[in-house]
């Protein structure tokens, strides 16, 4: 039986506030990849749970950003022609042409950074490539990179000092995160032969709208099985909250000060229905459920927690059908739209995500 310790009866995710005066007047493009990115998100959950080597590697647990894996994978996605553009859009669930995707990702990145700065709650987001030293890439490349994902371009040496750009990289990646993200790439995945990396940061740290008191944290039974208990720091505050429930699952949502954005909260009935819960969670399904939520004055009992989790994603990529963009089983990567020739293949997609949960947010 798969162990997830602290999360093993809960599945969280933080999602951007859909309710109708909110959306008004968002682009339909916007709309389009938002959508896109939560289907990319659910198949790559189900794979990644799937993987015993993943969850061994992360004590269990799992934590991603999907939306910091999209943004990375559509800034190469703009240098991608043929088949690799095409399998890079199936699986990635593209469906506006090139010029408009990346104006939609801007335009969302910008007002993701507007929300940020109105103070409620703390949102950076960093994009940044890091291309070798003298090597050529395309004009129309760079500009579309700069324009639309206001981009850092710096130029490192992986020919001559492969470790010194690996640091170089990392030591951003640091501050990007306020030093929660640290070591992301680490000595193989850097070589004399690396020409570009691209790198997505995003730092977020928002305040409940109702806090737990700290009074009120305990050790408490948490069940990562049917019958094994553990004992954890468990919150919990009687308050009114957006909340539904159907015969298999209770849903919660902890809005952050502001109320853009929320984290919601999935607790399967059953001690041992968290696989269930994972076999009915997709798009349409999530919608539904959060549909059914009402204001209502509830009793809730969180787990305070923190991890960190990092994933190598290329395999788990290929299997969703990225074959060529990493040059394996006889894949063809062509990313002549960068250079203007089919020199350049996707060695690696690093992933590296951390939460702290705890009565005053996260």
């Amino acid at each position: 039986m798969r162990k997830r310790l602290c999360l093993t009866a809960i599945a969280i995710l933080l999602l951007y506030r859909s309710d109708k005066a909110y959306t008004e007047g968002i682009n339909e493009d916007i709309v389009k990849i938002a959508n896109g990115n939560s289907v990319f998100a659910f198949d790559l959950y189900k794979k990644l749970i799937a993987d015993e080597n993943n969850l061994e590697k992360n004590h269990g647990n799992l934590f991603i950003s999907p939306y910091s894996i999209s943004t990375a994978l559509t800034m190469t996605y703009a240098g991608a022609r043929g088949d690799t553009e095409k399998q890079m859009a199936d699986t990635l669930h593209f469906t506006l042409a090139q010029d408009n995707l990346h104006k939609a990702f801007g335009e969302l990145e910008a007002i993701l950074k507007e929300s940020g700065q109105k103070g409620d709650f703390d949102l950076q987001i960093s994009n940044r490539l890091w291309p070798q030293k003298d090597y050529h890439f395309l004009d129309s490349y760079i500009h579309l990179i700069e324009d639309n994902y206001k981009s850092c371009l710096l130029s490192v040496d992986y020919t001559e000092d492969p470790e010194e750009a690996r640091q170089t990289i990392n030591a951003a990646i640091e501050k990007d995160t306020k030093n929660k993200i640290k070591e992301l790439i680490k000595k193989p995945h850097i070589t004399k032969l690396t020409r570009l990396v691209l790198t997505n940061a995003i730092y977020f740290k928002g305040d409940w709208v109702s806090q737990f008191d700290t009074a009120f944290t305990r050790k408490r039974d948490f069940y990562p099985g049917a019958n094994l208990a553990i004992k954890a720091n468990i919150m919990y505050q009687k308050s009114t909250f957006l909340y539904g429930q159907t015969d298999s699952l209770q849903i919660v949502e902890l809005p952050y000060k502001g109320k853009e954005l929320c984290m919601v909260v999935l607790l399967p009935r059953n001690k041992i229905g968290l696989e269930e819960l994972e076999k009915e969670l997709v798009g349409e399904n999530l919608t539904l459920w959060r549909k059914q939520m009402r204001n209502m004055e509830i009793e809730i009992l969180l787990p305070k927690f923190k991890m960190t989790c990092e994933y190598e994603l290329a395999k788990t990529l290929v299997k969703m059908g990225m074959l060529d963009a990493f040059e394996v089983d006889g894949g063809i990567a062509d990313f002549s739209g960068m250079t203007g020739n089919k020199e350049l293949f996707i060695s690696q997609v690093l992933h590296k995500a951390y939460v702290d949960v705890n009565e005053e947010g996260s």
